[in-house]
């Protein structure tokens, strides 16, 4: 075994976890404006038992899950179907909502001396289509043949480091620049926010830059930047800060930073930003940013997949936000419980931490131990011997710590 050479790994972890285990139900709900009845299900089983499920793929129907926990469970923790259900219909989403919320402070607290001084923060949305068609009435998509669909949408902010940070549930009809409202109170001098042309709006960039953060995106291709002043100019590389007020009917009020590079085709690719320091942000690094956002495309590919959300088994409103919020915490465990183990354990460059494979194993693992959430940390050795993956280097993208070396 390895020898650990970050002794604070467990400390942090157990840190994190423990608000699992002392969660104050009472007072979530009085603060969120709900009366919880007495149940013999506590909110504590009820996510793990979803958290679990979900960790071992998530694709079995609700009467399998069931049937599978109880091989396990003691007589006394066994639960039905029918109690499941109701709980998930009865108990308010908001209680999932804000221990989300809370679980995703706690690890930024955790991890923040650990992190650079620069975070990047990835924004994007993504559809949820396994949805009941009776639920078509409550998340509407309507097709390009004018049919009504069951569709939900995740709007979702990302931190490479901690995990989902904010999420934003609305119907299919919305698209994405018309919900980045949640993410203001996430807007730092240190977060670096990277999305695509879904949110190509002169406004947002605005009010980011208002609000001292910093972003990186593609430039619209029918745009035409204004040049105010040359940084770098040569056969592969355009630096210059312009202005994109070019139509008065779309004022922009702050300047950006437009990075041109060129193609092997004779193309030029365009990223603008609002860093103006071409040292503290040299242009070869934009494009590794940007190329940084596809890690949001497999967070959602690993919801999706991995996680059982291609098909939401819940036909209820609140039951299908509960849901939705128990498979956030449960890749904000896992998330963690890989990361700590790679602190704790590292690996040479060419190997790399599988999530799918902690996913499992743990799924496993916590269910035949019979470990609470909180105490999952004891699970970091298994997951440092049996969760290793090969790097394929085709596939392999720049990491945070690369760029902003």
């Amino acid at each position: 075994m390895r020898r650990s050479c970050f002794s604070r790994s467990r400390e942090n972890l157990n840190d994190v976890l423990s608000l699992l285990s002392h969660l104050n139900v009472d007072a979530m709900a009085k603060t969120a404006g709900w009366r919880l009845r007495r149940r013999k299900l506590p909110l504590s089983r009820q996510l793990s038992l979803w958290v679990r499920a979900m960790w071992r793929g998530g694709n079995a129907s609700l009467a399998t899950m069931i049937a599978r926990h109880n091989l396990v469970a003691p007589e006394a923790m066994r639960v039905t179907e029918q109690a499941l259900s109701k709980l998930d219909c009865r108990r308010p989403w908001e209680l999932f909502a804000q221990l989300f919320e809370q679980l995703a402070a706690r690890a930024d607290r955790g991890l923040r001396r650990h992190l650079g001084n620069r975070r990047i923060v990835l924004l994007d949305g993504s559809m949820v289509k396994g949805l009941a068609p009776r639920l078509a009435a409550f998340f509407p998509l309507t097709s390009n043949a004018g049919r009504q669909l069951a569709r939900l949408k995740l709007h979702m902010l990302l931190d490479l480091d901690v995990g989902p940070r904010a999420v934003k549930i609305t119907d299919g009809n919305n698209s994405d620049g018309q919900h980045t409202d949640f993410i203001w109170k996430h807007v730092r001098c240190n977060r670096l926010f990277v999305f695509d042309l879904g949110y190509w709006n002169f406004a947002f960039l605005d009010s980011i830059t208002d609000r001292g953060g910093c972003f990186v995106t593609r430039v619209f291709p029918t745009s035409r930047p204004v040049v105010v002043r040359w940084i770098r100019r040569d056969d592969c590389w355009r630096d210059y800060v312009a202005r994109l007020d070019r139509y008065p009917d779309h004022p922009k009020k702050h300047a950006v930073r437009v990075i041109e590079q060129r193609r092997p085709d004779g193309t030029w690719w365009r990223w603008c930003t609002n860093v103006m320091d071409a040292d503290a942000l040299p242009a070869e690094c934009v494009p590794k940013m940007y190329r940084l956002r596809w890690q949001i495309e497999i967070f959602f590919r690993q919801m999706k997949q991995m996680l059982g959300l291609k098909r939401v088994h819940s036909m209820n409103v609140n039951a299908v936000l509960v849901e939705l919020f128990c498979a956030l915490i449960a890749y904000l465990v896992m998330h963690w419980l890989v990361r700590w183990t790679a602190m704790a354990f590292p690996l040479p460059p060419n190997r790399r931490y599988c999530l799918r494979r902690a996913c499992r194993l743990v799924g496993v693992l916590s269910e035949r131990l019979k470990l609470p959430l909180s105490a999952l940390s004891k699970l970091i050795e298994p997951v440092a011997i049996h969760c290793t993956t090969a790097v394929n280097k085709k596939r392999a993208t720049p990491t945070q710590n690369a760029i902003l070396a």
